[in-house]
């Protein structure tokens, strides 16, 4: 059987355009296990942070966390080198999008 000459270009070109969408998602993998790595690191701090907040501060105001946090958590995390996020969003850690959308 034979292959028209007419048609062969459009293979290579999507072969092409399969290949280099490959090469995009090889970066984009590499970013996110980077990432990764850099979310294993914090785990325990952040799950500490999360559980202390759970536990202790629940009764209190936001301005009250906030500083038990900031004030208090984090620099004890620090001063024990203790990896944790500097950015860390509890709620967002605590909680889930379809719970908030309710």
């Amino acid at each position: 059987m034979q292959v028209s000459s007419k048609f062969y270009p459009y293979g290579i070109v999507n072969q092409h355009n399969s290949l280099s969408g490959l090469a995009g998602e090889k970066v984009r993998w590499t970013e996110q296990s980077q990432k990764f790595k850099a979310q294993i690191l914090e785990l325990v701090g952040n799950v500490l942070l999360a559980t202390g907040f759970l536990s202790y501060c629940g009764p209190f105001n936001q301005e009250f966390r906030n500083y038990m946090l900031k004030e208090t958590w984090e620099p004890e995390l620090s001063e024990r080198k203790i990896p944790f996020a500097g950015d860390l969003n509890l709620i967002a850690m605590l909680i889930d999008a379809p719970t908030i959308g309710k």
